[in-house]
């Protein structure tokens, strides 16, 4: 069947092997709730709880969702397009220290001091972009559409690359935006722009459509009438000519912490401050569902 399709939900158990789902009052594992939805996890006999994240990376983890009296079935993975730095490289070193993680493992590291900081408020600066990794977005996460796998994905993602040529530009410089500390340009980079916006039309075959809650979670953050429309159109309202080149570093601070943030973080990154920057692969992510950080599953180099 082809990717986009739509088939029943007894279908889609019985193809990938699921049992059906369950009753009311029957096991389940549970991933998350919210106080008009109960979800949860369905596996095939062969995988455990204990491998959701391998599973769901390789398109074989599914949740079922009931609400209001009805069924459905979707994919409890969540897929990203980044820009992840390059291994061994001064941003990939820094990311690893910064976040206690490499971006192609969910394993956490202890994070390392930063003198004069609580280990505890160490841990919330980073405790919301930690779970993504060192990254900057060129499609923000989406759920694969019905009928999709990842493997379609990946396939779609290397001959995305082929024949594109890698981007460089200035240094990366430490800048603010909408309350964050992160890595930006210091001026927009047309190149970067034009990749990002081939990324979201692209692969937007693959996204299912965004749900009425993720709508209004977008929407409760105020948004232009432009951005709304975006929103729509492509599941993200940042896109296009709303799309920023950033590498998150914090969640929002006040300007007081921020500014002292920033000023404790421009000695350690002077070797990222001072080289190009280089996008020279266009990296896809996974997340096994909402309790679970991002991992990179592809990087597809650029030429």
């Amino acid at each position: 069947m082809r990717c986009g399709g739509v088939q029943p939900l007894s279908f889609w158990l019985s193809a990938r092997g699921l049992p059906p789902a369950p009753a009311r009052g029957e096991p389940r594992i549970p991933l998350y709730f919210d106080k008009n939805k109960e979800v949860w996890g369905v596996a095939p006999p062969c995988h455990s709880p204990g491998n959701v994240i391998g599973n769901a990376c390789r398109g074989a983890f599914w949740a079922v969702v009931s609400s209001g009296g009805k069924t459905a079935i979707m994919n409890s993975a969540r897929y990203a397009l980044y820009f992840a730095p390059e291994p061994d490289t001064a941003l990939a070193r820094f990311g690893a220290w910064w976040f206690g993680r490499r971006e192609d493992s969910p394993h956490f590291e202890a994070l390392s001091d930063l003198a004069d900081l609580a280990p505890e408020r160490r841990a919330a600066l980073v405790a919301d972009a930690r779970g993504y990794g060192l990254h900057a977005t060129l499609k923000a996460p989406f759920r694969l559409r019905e009928g999709c796998t990842v493997d379609e994905l990946a396939g779609a993602l290397a001959a995305f690359v082929a024949g594109r040529a890698a981007i460089a530009a200035a240094p990366l410089v430490l800048a603010e935006i909408d309350g964050f500390v992160a890595l930006m340009p210091r001026e927009p980079v047309p190149a970067i722009t034009a990749l990002a916006a081939d990324c979201v039309a692209a692969f937007d075959r693959f996204r299912a459509p965004a749900a009425a809650t993720e709508l209004a979670r977008r929407r409760s953050a105020g948004l232009t009438a432009a951005q709304d429309a975006y929103l729509l159109a492509w599941g993200y309202p940042y896109v296009m000519d709303e799309f920023r080149f950033h590498v998150t570093l914090t969640g929002r601070l006040d300007p007081v912490e921020r500014q002292h943030i920033a000023g404790r973080l421009r000695p350690l990154l002077a070797p990222v401050l001072a080289a190009p920057l280089r996008l020279g692969s266009v990296c896809l992510f996974c997340q096994a569902d909402a309790t679970q950080p991002f991992v990179m599953r592809n990087r597809a180099a650029l030429e």
